[in-house]
């Protein structure tokens, strides 16, 4: 159960359920540049959602618009079973639908006094649904370390437009870490929770059922 705020000076809150313990703990570093253990250390856990926590650890500068060929109305991928979504090395690209876009480009750059594992990042954002679509990581001599394709998807009944999966490519390490993919589940809308279910004793009753 993750918690973030508007409010930059507010800390994320974070709980995590141990499966051999039967105990909810809360967890701090399930932030930042922290390997995410759910992908073992594939990726870190702010690629989890294209970018996914506190923005504080970089300068920010928005570079500009431009046309960008990017990943969109991904329904077909991300509906499609295991074993035609996936690809050995990557998504696979008979799945996914690419469509050239207005994207505004938004570059990261670490902050002074800060620290992380990646020191710089481009960011494309689609100019209709203002969703991340791609991101890209450098490393400390400025070479093309990582990037991310985020998928969007069209939700009608919401209405809405989603992203899942994300997948992170690590080229240095040749791996690829799919986040959140449905995996064979199906896709539903639910009634919206109450304030009380985004807590961590609310995990804890889950995790016991």
């Amino acid at each position: 159960m993750i918690r973030d705020s508007v409010n930059l000076k507010q800390a994320r809150q974070a709980w995590q359920y141990l499966v051999g313990q039967r105990r909810v703990r809360r967890a701090p570093t399930v932030a930042y540049d922290t390997p995410d253990f759910v992908a073992s250390g594939a990726n870190y856990f702010d690629e989890v959602q294209g970018f996914f926590g506190m923005p504080d650890r970089y300068e920010w500068k928005v570079i500009g618009k431009q046309e960008t060929y990017i990943p969109y109305n991904a329904n077909g991928q991300v509906t499609a079973n295991v074993e035609d979504a996936f690809s050995a090395h990557h998504l696979n690209p008979d799945k996914l639908r690419w469509e050239l876009h207005r994207t505004w480009v938004v570059e990261a750059n670490l902050a002074s006094g800060k620290r992380h594992a990646v020191p710089k990042r481009k960011f494309y954002f689609d100019e209709d649904t203002w969703l991340l679509t791609l991101m890209d990581g450098y490393d400390a001599e400025g070479k093309l370390w990582r990037t991310s394709q985020v998928l969007p998807f069209v939700v009608p009944s919401v209405p809405a437009v989603l992203v899942k999966p994300v997948a992170v490519y690590n080229l240095q390490a040749g791996t690829v870490s799919n986040v959140q993919a449905l995996n064979g589940e199906i896709f539903r809308i639910v009634p919206l929770k109450p304030e009380s279910f985004f807590t961590g004793d609310a995990v804890a009753a889950e995790g016991v059922r």
